[in-house]
């Protein structure tokens, strides 16, 4: 489901403010991109989709095919940061007026052609399909629900993290911890706050960027940024996913973590820690649904999402 959708999930499963820890992982899934159909990546002829769920919304190419090129340009400028949106839009504007360009390599090819060459390492057309993926998802958006949802999903103590990819993600991740962590303008500098004016969250350390070792085990974690922020109230634990789970299994609770399509994300990252299967790290792994059913009952209980 959709990130937006995060704080009626909790709800109807009676976990508001029960939750103690919050993993987003606001990449796109390895199985989204290697599968040619969806239309996400550029390396692989395909329909040009990039919906995160195929069957709700318009596609990208359906979008592409009745856009006006200054909204274009404005989306290719304000979703991907890409210095070339004006040409870039353009050239598509005038594609589409020949034929309607369908496929992802169309789109890559097009693009190809109009970036002036230079020494980039990435393909020319990745800060375009990032521009149109996350336009079409309203993938900042919905980052935004979440992050809001994180408050009443967690309780004292609990920890929110984030990965991010982009500068995008990277700007409303900090933007929230800055202003989770504030009290309202008019209280602050006063010696003693009213309960329901303290800030509901409080930043941990600064954001963590993957080593070298994790770049080679997980490549497309590259440009990853792991950004946290623990909910008032709680004990001050060091940085880094990792260390939220260790820390929860050196105090002897019992840990639960429900996944649901990001399984294996969760699985590289228990390999890359701990190098056991995720069973090992923790007692109880299941959907979401199955988990609150477990008996014991799980201590922590960390839900992990993606989009």
């Amino acid at each position: 489901g959709r990130f937006s959708g995060l704080k009626d999930y909790a709800a109807e499963r009676k976990l508001l403010g029960q939750v103690d820890g919050l993993l987003l992982d606001l990449g796109v899934s390895s199985p989204q991109l290697d599968e040619a159909g969806r239309g996400f990546s550029f390396r692989a002829p395909g329909p040009l989709d990039m919906r995160m769920d195929p069957a709700s919304g318009q596609s990208a190419a359906e979008w592409l095919g009745t856009v006006d090129e200054k909204s274009l340009r404005r989306v290719l400028k304000q979703f991907g940061e890409e210095r070339f949106a004006a040409r870039i839009a353009r050239a598509i504007c005038a594609a589409r007026r020949q034929r309607p360009i369908s496929t992802t390599t169309e789109l890559a090819d097009l693009v190809a052609d109009v970036v002036p060459k230079g020494r980039q390492k990435k393909h020319p057309a990745t800060k375009t399909f990032q521009a149109i993926r996350i336009f079409i998802n309203d993938e900042l958006n919905e980052l935004r629900a979440a992050l809001e949802a994180s408050i009443d999903l967690l309780g004292h103590g609990g920890r929110l993290c984030v990965i991010s990819f982009h500068s995008l993600e990277d700007r409303a991740v900090k933007r929230f911890i800055r202003d989770a962590s504030r009290e309202p303008e008019q209280y602050r500098g006063l010696p003693d706050l009213p309960a329901e004016m303290r800030p509901p969250m409080k930043p941990v350390g600064r954001a963590i960027a993957p080593t070298d070792d994790e770049i080679a085990a997980l490549h497309r974690r590259k440009t990853a940024r792991y950004g946290q922020i623990v909910s008032s109230g709680g004990l001050s634990l060091r940085a880094g996913v990792a260390e939220l789970i260790a820390s929860a299994r050196r105090a002897g609770l019992r840990v639960a973590v429900a996944t649901t399509t990001n399984r294996p994300n969760v699985e590289a990252l228990c390999k890359a820690c701990w190098g056991v299967p995720m069973e090992e790290v923790f007692d109880v792994v299941a959907a979401g649904d199955e988990v609150a059913a477990k008996k014991p009952a799980p201590d922590v209980y960390l839900l992990a999402l993606d989009r």
